[in-house]
């Protein structure tokens, strides 16, 4: 089992690259999508704050 997965990644080293390369995408657009949304709320808070 451990020996075939090993020829497995060894022969789709590239396959395995690209899985990883899409993985931390999608991590980061879940980190910039909070960021955005911090950022916005903070946007609102002070702009709340300013006309009250």
């Amino acid at each position: 089992m451990f020996i075939t997965t090993f020829y497995f990644i060894n022969n789709n080293k590239d396959l395995l690259s690209f899985y990883i390369i899409i993985n931390i995408l999608n991590i980061l657009k879940y980190i910039y999508l909070y960021i955005i949304l911090f950022f916005f709320n903070i946007l609102y808070t002070y702009v709340y704050y300013l006309y009250t």
